[in-house]
């Protein structure tokens, strides 16, 4: 019996270090933030400004701004856990290839911003990106969110207190937790995690009308955590899957037009 004690012991041990080292490393298995790679012009994007945001704790974020035309909307974007501003300059190009603005943030830690990567700081850097759209001259019925993978925790946080024309959802979960518990299955995730992005509790605050974007071969973040965010949020709300693509389907370059297409049959803006 005694081989049976010290085989416990050790799985026990083993389970504890699996455990500690959840703890510790968590960040690192969560975020994935790339070097500076230039400037907004740098990467394609004429007649574009990078500028410097101040979060309200200090920490300075680099953003991408081109203004949009008269009459079209201005596109404030969050993208996701991987790489920076850079590696979606492609899918910024073809959203603002109508005359649509943009304004897009590097979170803390990404690119050129300061800091270090943790939900409460991601959210902060959202609220700096939306202070600096007064400034810049967009009005909240101009302004649609569009939120990439954890950048849709971050927009859905953003817009449950902030008047907006629009929300679109690429790839949405209902929470951090909810995904990560159903990667380590065998971890007590929900009482480890630090960041768990709780979208389900924050999607009942946002009225504006919203647009769930989901690809049917998405192996990152299943589309049922998806589907349950979708359920718990209010109208008016609109789900599209995208059958043939997986994780993120903003890099699809038909998506932009489907999104315009969405916002052209929305009811008229009322101003703020």
């Amino acid at each position: 019996m005694r081989w049976l004690q010290r085989l416990l012991l050790f799985g026990t041990l083993l389970y504890g270090a699996a455990v500690l080292g959840m703890v510790i490393f968590q960040r690192s298995l969560m975020y994935f933030p790339g070097p500076f790679e230039g400037s907004a012009t740098d990467n394609g994007i004429p007649d574009a400004l990078t500028l410097r945001l101040t979060a309200a704790d200090g920490e300075s974020i680099v953003a991408w701004f081109k203004p949009p035309a008269s009459d079209k909307p201005l596109v404030l974007y969050f993208h996701g856990n991987g790489g920076t501003l850079a590696t979606r300059a492609a899918v910024f190009r073809r959203l603002i290839e109508d005359g649509s603005g943009l304004l897009a943030i590097d979170y803390r830690g990404y690119g050129g911003s300061t800091g270090t990567p943790t939900e409460t700081g991601f959210i902060l850097d959202g609220d700096a990106a939306y202070r600096r759209l007064s400034a810049l001259g967009v009005t909240p019925e101009r302004t649609v969110i569009i939120g990439e993978s954890i950048g849709t925790g971050v927009a859905i946080a953003v817009a449950e207190h902030k008047p907006i024309r629009a929300l679109v959802l690429d790839s949405s979960f209902s929470s951090a937790a909810d995904v990560a518990q159903s990667v380590y299955r065998w971890l007590p995730v929900r009482f480890l995690m630090l960041d768990k992005f709780d979208s389900l509790a924050r999607i009942t605050g946002v009225t504006v009308p919203k647009l769930f974007l989901h690809g049917g071969m998405d192996r990152v973040i299943p589309m049922a955590f998806a589907r349950k965010l979708y359920d718990r949020a209010p109208p008016p709300k609109s789900f599209v899957e995208l059958p043939k693509r997986g994780h993120a389907v903003m890099f699809d370059p038909q998506v932009p037009q489907r999104i315009r297409e969405w916002l052209a049959i929305l009811p008229p803006p009322h101003p703020s």
